[in-house]
Formats: C-alpha cells, sequence, structure tokens
C-alpha cells in the first residue's frame, strides 16, 4: 500500500498539530501566562475542524465506493444498505479510532465553555494520544490497483445494534477522560473539594454511555451469535466492564464527599481505559478473542501512553496525597466501593491471566466459571446492600426488607433445591420491591429508579442463566420432532432462512434462522420468539447431509457399497498435520477406478470433513472415523440424493426479558439522576 499525501491524512496532521498548539496554549495560561488564553481556544476549534473534515472525508470515500483505499475496500462493498455503508466507518481498527477522535473532539468543545486552563490542557493530552494514532495507522491508505468491488462488510456487523455499539462506547470513553483531566488540574490548582461537583455530571455521563454500550453489545451477541447467551467474558468485553465497575465506584465516593478515593478512581478508571486499548488493539489477545484486533504495530505507542499518562498522574497525585487525608465514607458506601472494586479486580485478574501465564511460558485463559465463581458473592452483597439502601439511608428498621429477602429466598430454595441461587434472587425481589416502594414515596427520587433497574438485571441475570432449559433435535425436510413441548417441523430452506414451524398450546408460529459462512467457520444466526416469562430461543447449528449407512475398511480391503467397490490403501501422511487425517481411496465402477483423498479435521470442540466428489459416478465419499487399529469409517452417497438434515438447538430462557427492561430502567434513572444532581452539592439530597 502507499500512502494518500494530499486529503485525509493532511487533513489528520493538522488536526495533530493544532492540537499540539493548543496544549502548549492552555499549559502556558495554566501557569499564569493570561495573554495567551484566547490562542488555544481557536487552536483547539482548529483541531475540532480538521478532525470533522478527515471525518468527512472518510465518510465520503465510503459513500462513493473509492476502492482504491485500503479501508473502503477492506469494510465495503456495492450492495451494502445505507446504515451499514455508515457504520463500516467504524468497522476497522482506523476508522474506529478516527470516530473516538471526532466524539473526543466535539465533547472537548461543549467541556471547554466551563472549563479552566489546566482543565483542557490535561484533556487535550487525550486528544493527542488518538489523533498521533492515526498518523500511525492511516485511513487513507491506498492500494496498488483499483478494485471493482470491495471485500464488503463482515455479515455479523450487519445488525442494528452493531451499528450504534461502538459510539456509544467511545462515548463513554471519552465521557470519563473529563474527570481524569479535571481531577488532575483539581491537585494542581488545590481545588479538589469543588472538583465534584463539576466533575460529577461528566462521571454520569460517561457511566451511562459505557453502561448502554455494553448493553447494546450484549444484546447484539444474544440476538446475532447463536450460542444463546449475552456475556463470554471474552477481554474486549471485560475491557468495558472494568472501567464501568471502576465508574460506579468513583460515583459513589463523589455522592459520599470522598475526595482522595474520588479523585484516586477518576484518575485509574481512565489509565483502566487507556490500558484496556492497549491490550485489544495490539494483538495480545488475539488467540484468546473473538473481537480484539490484529497486531498492527501500534502496541508500543499505546503502551508509552499508559505509562506517560500513569507516571504523570501518579506522580501529582502523590504530591498531594497527605494534604488529601483525613475523609472517611460511612459504611454503606466504604462497602459498595470496595465490592465493586473487588468484582473489577477479579475482572482484570482473569483478563490478565493469558499475559501473566505467557510471562511464565504456556499462555492459557481462565474459563468463564472463574469469572462466575468470583463475582457471585460480590453481586450477591451489592444485591442486599441495594435492598438495605433505602432503610439504612432514613434509619429506619430492616424488619421489612429482611422479610422480603426470606419471603423471597425460602420457597424458592424449596421447590429448586439450589439455595445459593434462591437466595440472590431473594435479595434481588427485595432490592426492587424495596426501591420501587422508597421511589414513590420519596416522589420519584431517581436514585431508587436506578437501583431498581440494577435489581431487575439481577433477577433477569441470575433466573435465566439457572433455569434455562435447551434441547438438540435433527430434522429432515419435511420432518417433525416434539423438542420443549413444541412440535418443530422443519420445511426447508427459503430467502428468509431456514424455515420451522412451532406449534405448542399457545399456538403456533413461524421461525426463520440462519447460517453463515464466516472465515470457513459456520456461524448461526438465531430466531427469537420474545415473551416476558420465557424467550424461545432457536439457533441452527449446521445443515449436513443423510449419508446413509457407514462401512468399516481395514487398510488394503476392498468393500462393495451400492455395487462401488471400495478399497482403502493407506494413509495421506503428505496432509496428515495439524488434527487432520486424510486417506488414499479408491472407488471402481463400470470399468472405471477413481483415486480420492477423504478427510477429516478433529478440533477440540468440533469435526470437519472434506468430501471427496466423484463427478463421472455422481457419488462421494466421507471419512466419519479413524480407529487406533488403523481402520476408518467411511460413507459413499449420492450428494444430489442425500436429504438434508438440518442440526438445531432450541432453549427456554425465563424472564430473561427482565434483563433488558432492567436496563432500560436503570439507564432512565441514570438520565434522571443526572438531571437532578445539576448544580447541586456532591452530599445533598444523600
Amino acid at each position: 500500500m502507499s500512502v494518500e499525501v494530499s486529503g485525509g491524512i493532511v487533513l489528520v496532521l493538522l488536526a495533530f498539530l493544532s492540537s499540539v498548539l493548543a496544549g502548549l496554549g492552555w499549559g502556558l495560561a495554566g501557569w499564569g501566562r493570561r495573554p495567551t488564553r484566547d490562542f488555544p481556544r481557536w487552536a483547539y476549534r482548529c483541531h475540532v475542524f480538521f478532525m470533522s473534515l478527515a471525518s468527512l472525508r472518510l465518510l465520503l470515500l465510503l459513500i462513493n465506493h473509492r476502492f482504491e483505499y485500503a479501508y473502503v475496500y477492506s469494510h465495503t462493498s456495492r450492495d451494502l444498505p445505507p446504515l451499514y455503508l455508515l457504520s463500516s466507518f467504524w468497522a476497522g481498527h482506523e476508522g474506529s479510532i478516527l470516530l473516538w477522535g471526532l466524539i473526543g473532539a466535539w465533547i472537548g468543545l461543549i467541556f471547554l465553555r466551563s472549563a479552566r486552563p489546566l482543565d483542557m490542557f490535561f484533556y487535550n493530552l487525550t486528544q493527542l494520544g488518538l489523533t498521533s494514532l492515526l498518523l500511525l495507522n492511516n485511513p487513507f491508505a491506498l492500494l496498488g490497483a483499483t478494485p471493482s468491488e470491495g471485500l464488503g462488510l463482515n455479515p455479523l456487523l450487519q445488525d442494528p445494534w452493531m451499528a450504534i455499539h461502538p459510539p456509544v462506547i467511545f462515548f463513554g470513553y471519552v465521557g470519563l477522560a473529563i474527570p481524569f483531566a479535571s481531577s488532575l488540574a483539581a491537585l494542581i490548582e488545590r481545588r479538589e473539594k469543588e472538583w465534584a461537583q463539576r466533575s460529577l455530571p461528566w462521571t454520569l455521563f460517561g457511566w451511562l454511555c459505557l453502561g448502554s454500550g455494553m448493553i447494546i453489545g450484549a444484546l447484539w451477541a444474544y440476538e446475532v451469535l447463536g450460542w444463546g447467551g449475552y456475556w463470554s467474558w471474552d477481554p474486549v468485553e471485560n475491557a468495558a466492564l472494568v472501567p464501568w465497575l471502576m465508574t460506579t465506584a468513583l460515583l459513589h465516593g463523589q455522592s459520599a464527599g470522598v475526595t482522595r478515593t474520588s479523585l484516586t478512581l477518576a484518575i485509574s478508571t481512565y489509565l483502566m481505559v487507556v490500558l484496556g486499548t492497549f491490550v485489544t488493539r495490539s494483538g495480545l489477545f488475539a488467540d484468546f478473542s473473538v473481537h480484539s484486533f490484529a497486531d498492527l504495530g501500534l502496541g508500543g505507542l499505546l503502551l508509552a501512553k499508559v505509562i506517560v499518562l500513569g507516571i504523570l498522574a501518579a506522580a501529582i497525585l502523590g504530591s498531594r496525597w497527605k494534604a488529601l487525608g483525613g475523609q472517611k465514607a460511612s459504611l454503606l458506601p466504604a462497602t459498595t466501593i470496595a465490592v465493586l472494586l473487588g468484582a473489577a479486580f477479579i475482572v482484570a485478574l482473569g483478563t490478565a491471566t493469558p499475559l501473566i501465564t505467557a510471562a511464565l511460558g504456556r499462555p492459557a485463559a481462565v474459563e468463564a466459571s472463574f469469572y462466575n465463581k468470583g463475582i457471585f458473592p460480590l453481586a450477591l452483597l451489592a444485591g442486599l446492600l441495594m435492598a438495605l439502601f433505602p432503610w439504612l439511608e432514613r434509619r429506619k428498621s430492616l424488619i421489612i426488607p429482611g422479610t422480603l429477602i426470606l419471603a423471597g429466598t425460602a420457597p424458592i430454595a424449596v421447590l429448586t433445591r439450589q439455595p445459593f441461587h434462591s437466595l440472590f434472587i431473594g435479595v434481588s425481589l427485595a432490592a426492587l420491591l424495596t426501591n420501587a416502594i422508597a421511589w414513590v414515596s420519596s416522589r420519584w427520587r431517581s436514585s431508587y429508579l436506578l437501583h431498581g433497574g440494577m435489581a431487575m438485571i439481577f433477577l433477569g441475570i441470575v433466573v435465566s442463566a439457572s433455569f434455562s432449559t435447551a434441547e438438540r433435535v435433527a430434522l429432515k425436510t419435511g420432518e417433525s420432532r416434539q423438542v420443549l413441548g413444541y412440535q418443530v417441523r422443519y420445511r426447508g430452506t427459503t430467502p428468509s432462512g431456514l424455515e420451522l414451524e412451532l406449534t405448542g398450546q399457545g399456538g403456533s408460529f413461524e421461525a426463520f434462522p440462519r447460517i453463515y459462512a464466516q472465515g470457513g467457520d459456520v456461524v448461526p444466526k438465531p430466531h427469537i420468539s420474545r415473551g416476558f416469562l420465557n424467550d424461545i430461543y432457536i439457533s441452527p447449528l449446521g445443515l449436513q447431509h443423510d449419508r446413509g449407512p457407514a462401512v468399516r475398511v481395514e487398510k488394503g480391503e476392498t468393500v462393495v457399497q451400492e455395487g462401488y467397490e471400495v478399497t482403502f490403501h493407506d494413509f495421506d501422511l503428505i496432509g496428515h498435520q495439524g488434527g487432520r487425517v486424510a486417506t488414499q481411496v479408491t472407488v471402481a465402477a463400470d470399468g472405471f477406478v477413481h483415486q480420492v483423498v477423504p478427510a477429516l479435521t478433529i478440533k477440540p470442540n468440533s469435526r470437519e470433513q472434506e468430501i471427496a466428489y466423484i463427478p463421472e459416478l455422481d457419488v462421494a465419499v466421507a471419512l466419519d472415523e479413524v480407529d487406533a487399529r488403523g481402520e476408518v469409517v467411511l460413507r459413499l452417497f449420492h450428494p444430489d440424493a442425500a436429504p438434508q438434515v438440518l442440526i438445531l438447538e432450541v432453549s427456554r430462557k425465563p424472564l430473561i426479558s427482565l434483563l433488558w427492561c432492567g436496563a432500560l430502567v436503570t439507564v432512565l434513572g441514570g438520565i434522571a439522576t443526572l438531571l437532578q444532581r445539576k448544580g447541586r452539592s456532591p452530599v445533598q439530597g444523600q
């Protein structure tokens, strides 16, 4: 690839230089050089202007199908709908960094209206980091030729949820950069007392956007990926979850007026955002994450950014550490902060395990059970704190929430014989009810709405995880089977997908799940029949052909199958590698002998067959099994005559709707809190 030197990259360079000038001006103004105060404002406005022009330039290249540009060629095609042509802007690494920088530029312009020079000096450092990444990973690189068509957008990304997920996440990251910048400025200028009130709205904004982005990503995974879940503890998912947990702790610290703890959290939370960007965009997790980017040569710069910002922040915070001492939170916020930071530590430790084990010589990732078992007691304690919060805050008796917890726990424990999950359900129910009562009696105070939404999320998670049921079934075209109380009939393939009809006591409905081929793998897209009490989740696992009876053959043996003489001669040692076993087989009929090499690749969780086709005889040979004695199991069949078989998994997910409804209530509660907090002191109304 070559590099464009007269268009987009020049605009990025100008954005970088104007950001440098703005930073120099604010640095001088922050240390008493008042005559330079207007200059950095205009320099920053130039930064916003050039970032906007660069973004518009890339968008126009995408819309006009300029396939001579590597980014356009790699992520678009002429048949992309307008929505996904737009979302291809941030489908790749370079475009997503440009979007992050664009959002940061405009949010900085809003922050500029109330910020002091040192606030903008440190905020501008975050923008410099993003534009420097763009200079090294140019989104305007040219190919050596002009292809007539692009590679297209990954089918999994062609979904409305994924079109809005990255921008919302980046709004969250940018929002968290402001408490970080203002905390460093407040420490230098010794105005820590007023910092919490000024930065709290931005903390709430970052928390809302980051949490909303994670929920959107979870909903996308649930509706698109077809594995039946919504959170897989992938390193990229965790890179957003850890800062969100820390931001939640920061919000409680700011509300409690704990200045030193809050300042420390504001700084460390944004550093965790940058560190998460480093680990997911440096290629370190390429073997452990389905979402992370390949190594694009940015690892060194990202790590340097983490180190420089970390050393700078530690030096500034350390210089004021003793002067900030003496403040202690009350028991409830202190316990809440400890629980949240404990959960963040467990997630961070599990995420970092591949790096730790790689340093020891054998890289390995932890199982999902590590996170589930580690987070469960902390989540249970968090639910208990939310249930007790309205009563402890008003210094009232704990008899009512305690009774609600017992009333919710005991019958479920008796019926299910799962005491810990039942306790979690009882605690979450109590948290929902106590906060609902307090919300009404307090005349709609938003913090109760927010905690009630979190309780609904907890209920949706634990009930759907504990009581979900699933069955697998194989269906030929036109065949029906009984699955989870439904009569499932497979009608065949249509342009809308795999056509199914499900009939149960509540009536019947049609389902159209799909199967995509992506990178050599089969990727299912499920069909979900939604209900408040249950979701019926229908995921296709694969399409196969009914290949008739199998025949076991020894080396050198000849067997007759449907009039064909099939001889297994030997293993093909050339193709015998990486779990792949290939065989040398001949098929004789009508005086002709045809040599073929069917193969079988055995993976930890799957088996892949390489079917050998003989067009002259209209037959195919499949290798099914290989045993230790050197025998193989073969199947000889006619491809066109073999009936199609759909492998299907049908699952029932009870009350998972509470997860999505709870997320919506939590977001509404957060927005209401943001509006109610505006202009209030950090401890008012607590």
